[in-house]
């Protein structure tokens, strides 16, 4: 009988691995012996055998040691100062509250049906389902886990603060405090009528835009057409007014044939109003013809003054100077009916004048009036000029 081979010693490679051959046993592990407890040591360096262990059984404070002048350069040897104790919290007063805000009892409120669906839904998307209701005690445990705070009214003072408020309707809302709740505003998916209008313009913008500059352009030109009216009835008013003082002072010579009747030396009569007419029939322009009708009318009284003077103080009269008196009577007579003609004419162009220069002056008047090459008109015989 062959005795049992002995395992081959391991190798160095498997000892340096701690690889095990196939088939050899496992060799046990020795308990490795337990570490002693370590000692709070400190990090200052003493000598040999110096070192005192503290006795187990005292329970007084060491003194620290004194300091040591040769350990200066190891600050982590200085020993470090225990950490504060943390501050106490500070005694805070409760909340005082009177005996007559004390919170009530809360007595359920009856189940309210929910609204009709057609106002309930209609701020929500199509199929959308409206949130469920709240009821009073998901509502009191909100509330009290709220944080508390000393400014927040209490229910008591907001019903009584919200039962002072106005209505919405036909009175002014009061000014919001920072204790009012907030309200927030239903929100609408449907477009306003402002909104659908600004849609329908930006569809049919070429369309507006064109229509638009037609407008204007009609308007201007019935507004040019106005004034260029105006502008000719001036023109034809002011040669109404032109052939009725040229009537009117073709009775000029007719009361110098009068007053030479009656004496030949008012030669400063005659001579003003010789001067005068040739004035008169040379006038050309509209500022020309109204200054020498001013100049006209002056002559005219002048020449009545004289006539006047002499049909009161010739009491006896020849038959020249009867014809003469009866005469001049005539040239009365005409010339207060031209003079109420005239009038009514004066008056009736500073009417047209007046209008013409306020649509000129004014806008888009003045534009027009000045790419057309139109002025106002002057007024004449009036106190405005």
């Amino acid at each position: 009988m062959n005795p049992p081979e002995k395992p081959a010693p391991p190798k160095s490679a498997d000892l340096r691995s701690n690889q095990v051959p196939w088939g050899a046993p496992k060799p046990k592990a020795t308990p490795s012996p337990p570490e002693p407890p370590a000692k709070n040591l400190s990090a200052k360096k003493v000598p040999w055998g110096a070192r005192k262990e503290r006795p187990a059984e005292s329970t007084a404070p060491l003194s620290p040691p004194p300091p040591d002048a040769m350990l200066t350069h190891m600050p982590w040897a200085v020993p470090t100062r225990p950490p504060l104790p943390p501050p106490a919290a500070p005694n805070l007063p409760a909340k005082k509250i009177s005996w007559s805000s004390r919170k009530p009892k809360v007595v359920p409120l009856a189940p309210v049906p929910p609204p009709p669906t057609s106002h309930t839904t209609w701020a929500l998307p199509k199929g959308a389902v409206p949130p469920p209701a709240v009821d009073q005690a998901e509502m009191e445990f909100a509330r009290e886990l709220r944080t508390a705070d000393d400014h927040e009214p209490s229910a008591e003072q907001l019903v009584a603060y919200l039962s002072r408020l106005t209505s919405r309707k036909g009175e002014p809302q009061a000014p919001p405090t920072p204790q009012t709740p907030y309200k927030a505003r239903p929100i609408s998916f449907e477009p306003t009528r402002w909104d659908i209008f600004l849609q329908w313009a930006h569809a049919h913008r070429r369309r507006l835009s064109l229509g638009s500059a037609l407008f204007l352009l009609i308007i201007s030109t019935a507004y040019l057409l106005r004034l260029v009216s105006l502008n000719a009835q001036i023109d034809r008013e002011w040669r109404v007014i032109e052939t009725a003082l040229h009537n009117r002072y073709a009775l000029v010579p007719g009361y110098v044939e009068c007053i030479a009747i009656y004496s030949d030396n008012e030669s400063y009569a005659f001579a003003m109003a010789q001067r005068m007419s040739t004035a008169w029939r040379k006038a050309r322009t509209d500022h020309q013809i109204a200054s020498a009708a001013v100049q006209m009318e002056r002559v005219m009284s002048l020449l009545t003054k004289v006539m006047n003077r002499y049909d009161q103080f010739v009491p006896l009269k020849d038959p020249d100077q009867a014809d003469a008196s009866a005469n001049f009577l005539r040239l009365e007579r005409q010339r207060e009916r031209s003079r109420r003609e005239t009038a009514e004419l004066v008056q009736h162009y500073n009417t047209v004048a007046r209008n013409f220069n306020d649509k000129v002056e004014g806008f888009p008047g003045s534009v027009i009036a000045w790419l057309a090459q139109l002025h106002p008109h002057a007024l004449i015989f009036s106190s405005d000029n």
